[in-house]
Formats: C-alpha cells, structure tokens, sequence
C-alpha cells in the first residue's frame, strides 16, 4: 500500500486560445534584446506585481529625490491637505547645492502644497518641513528639528519594512547623498505601486505646472504666504520630444553619485505598468522608460487564468457513510488574472495535485482511477493547483489550494447499523402499510360504489310515486 500513497494526480488542459484578431503586434522586442542606459531597472506590472523585465534590480543603489515619493505617503498619513503649515527654520537644514522649493521661514502653505512642493519642484527643504511636522506631532509638542528628523525617519525605515521593502535604508527626508541612504529598484517599485494608490499623489504628479499661492484660498493679510510658479522635472509628461502619450507620473532624481534617476508610471488599456530607472543618463533614462514600456504593453496580455467556483474536477470519494453521496466536485476557490507574455498563452496548462492523506487505491485499477477517502471535513485543504506554462519564460507560473466545500463523514459500524434500521424501517413499513393502504382503497371504492346505488334506487322510487 506504500508505494502508492504518493500517487499523484495530474490533469492537464490546455485554456482558452487568444483568437486571431489578438496577434502579437510588429513591433514586440525580445527582453533579451533590450538595451538600457540605466545601471539598474525594472519593469513591474501593478495589479499583478509581476516583474517582466529587470536589470539588476535587486542591487543596492542611491535612490536621490525619489526618496520623496515615500515621503509624501507618510506625510499624508500625519498632514491634513486643507490644513495650514506654518514654515520654520528647517528650511535652512539643507545642503547648499540641494533642489529647492523656495519656502519662506514663517510662511503658512497648506498640506497639500506641500505634497506639490515635494514631487514637482523636488524641494529638500520642503522634505525638512514634512519631516519637522511629523516629528513634533508624535513627540506631541515643540522640538529641535534633528530630533525631528530622527523620528520621522524612524517613522520611514518603519513604513518601508512595513510594504516589504527588502534591501532600503533611509537616512535623509529628501534623498541627499548619504552612503548609508540606498534602496533597490525592486523595492522602489513597491513604493511606486503604494504610491499609485493615492488619488492625491498620482494627481499631483501629473501635474506639469503649479501657479499659485501655497496658502490657497486661506490666504489673507494676516499671513505669510508665497506665490509658486513650479515645473516638474518630469519629461515624460510633458508633450516636447521626451513626452510618452501613456505617462501618469510619477518622480525624478538626481546627484552626481545616484546619477539620473526615474521612478515612471504609464496607463494603457486599463493596464497599468511601473518603469524604475537608476544610474542613467540624463536624457537617457526617458529612453529606458520608453522602451520599457513599450515592451510590456506590446508584449504581455492580460489573462483570466482562473475563475472562483469553476468546477475543473470531479472525483469518487470512498468509505464515505452507506447511502450517502460519494461525488466531490473540485472546484476554483479563487479568481486569477495574470500579466503574461501573448506568445506564452496557448501553452499554459496546469497539474492537480491530492494530498496523499486523502488518497484511496481503486481496487479495480490502481493507477488510471484515483480516488479520495474519507473523512474530508467542508473547508479543508485537499490538494492544489499548478500552473505552468511552456514558453521562454516556462515553469510554474501561479498555484493555489484546493479546498473541499463539503463534508464526507468516514464510514463507522454506528452509521452502517442506522442505514440498515433506517432501510428495515423502510421495508417493515411497506409490509404493513401497504396491504393496509390497498384495503383502504377498496372500502372506500365500495363504500362510494354503495352510495352511488342507493342514490339511484331513491331516484327510481321517486319516479314510481310520482305516476
């Protein structure tokens, strides 16, 4: 019985074919054939976190202002956007060749001028005022602005384990070259992606201009306010000849020794792409997201890999209780979509595998049949779900389990003795009832026959007295 307990079953089908009109287009590139000017890059797309193409992703590299796009997300968790913030002398904690905003110390700039302040014009200072408001708020009062600072990047390196970032260390607001300030293009498409999901940030990063005063419609005479007039540093929003008509966002950054930097979103067909860039060129990294994500959507599809409910198997359960169904009926437990390659589609097959706990030998044939055992409780994991697919890409592309939605009780000496009392019951009342049943119609016929003759004879008696 041993040699068969690790029997496994393995189905295989081949799912739905793209039809003709879906061809992969002309202009569809090999991955291997991509040439970057960037030291590190990554192509991930959103919904499905995968990553279709990468370049040394996961080495450790200086990140620069991008820096500020984690910035603004905690700043919008502790900062109000309608909110006023009054400008201190934080502003003056910045190196002297930093990108700068142009805060005034003093100034009121509401919540989310300060989000502008970081992703448009990339201001350091404006990192220093997020990091002093953050600070003072969970230290619950006025403090120095390094105390500030080292709260607010607790605050961040916190965040950061709390996305999963891997291989990130954060020790500026602002992305000021610091040998221990680094991250990974890996982990900087997991800010990106967080980032995408906040209406406020994607806004303000497809912004090309902001002209305005930072207090808004607070602004008064009893306040000091700035008027801003900033352009993003982001081309590829823009409509010169660095533009891309698919562009969202989302930030750039520089210093000599993190290089030109990008961190790129774009949107095309309700799919939407993330292109990290770092080391490049200064016109280069435009190029490299260009042709990154030109290769994603030219290459890759979106596709239904699963549906919830869909019943892919049915299989004989057996010492299941007497009388009592014997057909499980395997079903999806979840929805599954997957980004993957046009080409790839067609040879996408996948392997059902039973835990060997449940597995039964068919006494008939031991390998062509296999069946479950039970018991098998409703709710418990019976086996899984592979996906593979053939193509350059092939291996295992996406598993999930397999879970029972019914109970098979184990068959038991109590339950066979209520079967049979339960049939003997059932035979013992056919054998009584039924002869009673068959007389019972019988008097009635006779009895409604008998009535049915008395009825005619006063009728016949009625008619003889009447003449």
């Amino acid at each position: 019985m041993k040699r068969y307990k690790n029997i496994i079953v393995i189905v295989q089908i081949i799912l739905m074919t793209i039809s003709s009109n879906m061809s992969v287009k002309s202009s569809e590139i090999d991955d291997e054939k991509i040439e970057l000017n960037a030291r590190s890059a990554i192509l991930v797309e959103k919904s499905t976190g995968k990553m279709l193409y990468g370049k040394n992703e996961k080495k450790q590299m200086y990140p620069a202002s991008l820096t500020k796009i984690l910035t603004a997300i905690v700043a919008l968790e502790y900062i109000e956007l309608e909110e006023l913030i009054k400008v201190g002398y934080e502003i003056n904690e910045i190196e002297l060749d930093s990108s700068l905003a142009g805060h005034k110390v003093s100034e009121s700039i509401l919540g989310i001028n300060l989000i502008r302040g970081l992703i448009i014009p990339s201001g350091n200072e404006t990192a220093n005022i997020v990091a002093q408001v953050v600070g003072e708020r969970v230290e619950g009062g006025k403090i120095e602005f390094n105390k500030a600072l080292k709260i607010f990047m607790s605050i961040i390196n916190d965040k950061g384990k709390e996305l999963g970032l891997r291989d990130s260390n954060f020790v500026t607001p602002h992305g000021y070259h610091d040998d221990n300030h680094y991250t990974t293009a890996e982990d900087m498409a997991i800010i990106a992606s967080v980032a995408m999901d906040d209406d406020i940030i994607m806004q303000i990063a497809k912004e090309t201009i902001f002209d305005g005063n930072g207090a808004g419609k607070l602004n008064s005479e009893d306040l000091v306010t700035v008027d801003y007039k900033w352009y993003t540093h982001n081309e590829l929003i823009t409509n010169n000849k660095y533009g891309y008509e698919y562009a969202t966002g989302l930030k750039t950054g520089y210093t000599k020794k993190a290089g030109h930097s990008l961190l790129a979103t774009a949107k095309k067909d309700d799919i939407e792409l993330i292109a990290v860039i770092l080391d490049s060129s200064e016109n280069g990294r435009w190029e490299d997201a260009k042709t990154l994500f030109e290769y994603g959507f030219n290459n890759y599809k979106m596709h239904t890999l699963q549906t919830k409910g869909k019943n892919i198997d049915m299989v004989k359960v057996t010492n299941t209780q007497l009388g009592n169904n014997d057909d499980l009926e395997i079903k999806l437990s979840n929805d599954k979509n997957i980004y993957i390659k046009k080409d790839e589609i067609d040879g996408i097959y996948y392997k059902i595998t039973y835990n060997t706990e449940y597995l039964a030998i068919d006494e008939v044939n031991e390998i062509s049949t296999i069946k479950l055992k039970a018991p098998i409780e409703e709710g418990h994991e019976i086996g899984k779900i592979k996906y593979y697919t053939q193509g350059t890409q092939g291996g295992l592309i996406y598993e999930d389990l397999l879970i029972s939605d019914e109970t098979f009780e184990a068959r038991s000496l109590e339950g066979d003795i209520e079967y049979y009392f339960n049939n003997m019951k059932k035979i013992v009342f056919s054998w009584i009832v039924a002869p009673i049943s068959v007389l019972a119609v019988l008097a009635y016929s006779i009895r409604v026959r008998n009535i049915r003759k008395r009825r005619r004879n006063r009728r016949k008696y009625k008619l003889k007295t009447k003449y």
